[in-house]
């Protein structure tokens, strides 16, 4: 069946769905003093499974601001999802230069972490990306997260069902958002202002087959706003046990 124009805003929002069922808040704050307008800093992230173990991956830059803050203001809680951890006590690997950290966060899942939020890949390491590919994307932008009460935060997610890479290296890829020929849909008269908490954001690669399926190809690592560059980390570098290929 071929797709017609008026239904390619339906098809698009569909496509933009997938990553955000994928994608999880990573946040942090002071814990002495859990009151209204507190210090917070967010992220995002997603869960990985391979084999009998599922992976928390993010930014390291992410989890460095936590530690940061934490000798700062001597207490701080961090949260990856609704699983609150103390993410030194979970690292499987990190790497500055790739700017990327796994957690082992198998105990959490079916508990404090949905197990239908886990990214579970047919194959690892993923399939080449190629210069054609098209990708899908997901994250919580921090200009978005509002405080309701002292212990609840409401994170609107920022995602994109078909956009295209820009440029592609061996351990990275751009991509550019250009939210003004998005096909948009907002909601609480939110507006497309500074993309910055999409890092550690899912990205994924639409392979066609018999069926549409999305592989797990990277994580967001840096927004540049004034090229509207999305800087994206290949998944590639991440081993079957969770370390990571420098």
């Amino acid at each position: 069946m071929e797709l017609g124009a008026a239904n390619l805003p339906a098809r698009y929002e569909e496509l933009a769905r997938y990553p955000v069922r994928l994608a999880l808040p990573v946040y942090f704050r002071e814990a002495r003093h859990p009151i209204v307008g507190g210090h917070w800093a967010s992220g995002s992230g997603c869960l990985l499974r391979l084999g009998a173990r599922t992976f928390g991956v993010t930014c390291r830059h992410v989890v460095e601001g936590f530690r940061q803050f934490r000798s700062l203001s001597g207490t701080a809680v961090f949260r990856f999802g609704l699983a609150e951890f103390d993410p030194d006590k979970h690292v499987v690997a990190e790497s500055e230069r790739l700017d990327i950290v796994t957690l082992d966060l198998t105990q959490f899942v079916g508990g404090r972490l949905d197990s239908a939020s886990c990214i579970e890949p047919v194959e690892w390491p993923p399939a080449e990306v190629a210069d054609d590919d098209v990708l899908a994307l997901a994250g919580f932008p921090g200009i978005w997260r509002q405080e309701v009460a002292a212990e609840h935060l409401r994170f609107y997610s920022f995602s994109s069902g078909a956009t295209a890479v820009d440029s592609l290296a061996s351990d990275h890829l751009y991509t550019q958002i250009k939210p003004d020929q998005c096909v948009a849909s907002m909601e609480d008269r939110l507006e497309v202002e500074s993309l910055g908490g999409l890092s550690g954001g899912p990205v994924f690669a639409w392979r066609t087959g018999v069926v549409l399926r999305a592989e797990f190809i990277g994580i967001v690592t840096e927004y540049q706003e004034s090229w509207d560059l999305l800087h994206i980390r290949r998944a590639n570098c991440l081993r079957a046990d969770g370390t990571i290929a420098e």
